[in-house]
């Protein structure tokens, strides 16, 4: 499971820092994908932050936005 990955701020122009959300997303898949880590679910991208919390007994991860449902992955 991964979280975050957003566009938090709009830059005009070609500078990468507009990007980094993408980047680290596709970082984070690739990586995934060497280790042989099976993806299973996904909250990422968009235009807004994240606050995460994993739960270790059962897996869970709770997703809190401001202004969105509570979200459970």
């Amino acid at each position: 499971k991964i979280a975050g990955g957003a566009k938090m701020f709009d830059i005009k122009g070609s500078s990468t820092i507009g990007s980094i959300g993408e980047k680290n997303i596709a970082a984070a898949k690739e990586t995934l994908q060497k280790l042989k880590i099976r993806l299973i679910a996904e909250d990422v991208g968009e235009n807004y932050g994240r606050t995460i919390f994993f739960d270790s007994t059962n897996g869970n991860l709770t997703i809190k936005s401001f202004g969105k449902e509570l979200k459970i992955i």
